[in-house]
């Protein structure tokens, strides 16, 4: 966080260069004066936090569409996972699929031992050997799933992983809902 010093009272203390108006002084509470602090992309802000905290290789947002899950935003060495920002897959061969459609759990510790995945015959990536997702819809319909990787097998992976990667879900989902209404807003212009 950027720090500035207070204009009346001399205090230093930190801004959070939010978008919604001047922070104040916590010694005097005057205006503090505004850093220009370049706005990140919530999205990325979402997936970088799920990388950190759930110690992961690698955080991506896919679109679901009928046939296909296209890749909307990353985070990481996503190419380590042979995947790139805008690729496209064929939806029946992702592991994503069988979380939407319940029949593998939302956390894979171990792809490579997993008797569910074994059975599914899913095409197997060496490079995935963890996996926890969470699936979310738009306001208008549009689904997606919030996926994070790793290389190695994660079995401290928990439940309490999967309800902090939900919240997550939740923070890109309003982030999502927000920029189709500027989209829509912009068109009506």
């Amino acid at each position: 966080m950027p720090y500035v010093r207070c204009p009346t009272c001399d205090l230093t203390t930190y801004t959070t260069g939010t978008p919604y108006g001047r922070d104040r002084c916590p010694g005097c509470d005057a205006e503090l004066p505004r850093r220009d602090v370049p706005r990140q992309d919530p999205i990325e802000s979402v997936l970088r936090l799920a990388r950190r905290e759930l110690d992961m290789d690698a955080a991506f947002l896919g679109e679901i569409t009928a046939s296909e899950e296209i890749i909307r935003n990353v985070s990481g060495p996503v190419e380590r996972f042979q995947l790139a920002q805008g690729m496209k897959i064929p939806l029946d061969d992702t592991v994503c699929r069988a979380v939407l459609e319940g029949r593998l759990p939302n956390v894979l510790q171990d792809l490579a031992d997993d008797p569910a995945c074994a059975a599914l015959g899913l095409p197997r990536s060496p490079e995935v050997r963890a996996y926890i997702g969470v699936p979310l819809s738009t306001r208008d319909a549009r689904r997606y799933i919030l996926c994070c990787l790793a290389r190695e097998r994660r079995p401290e992976l928990s439940s309490r992983d999967l309800h902090f990667l939900q919240g997550l879900a939740e923070s890109a989902r309003l982030a999502l809902d927000e920029q189709a209404e500027r989209l829509a807003r912009s068109h009506d212009e």
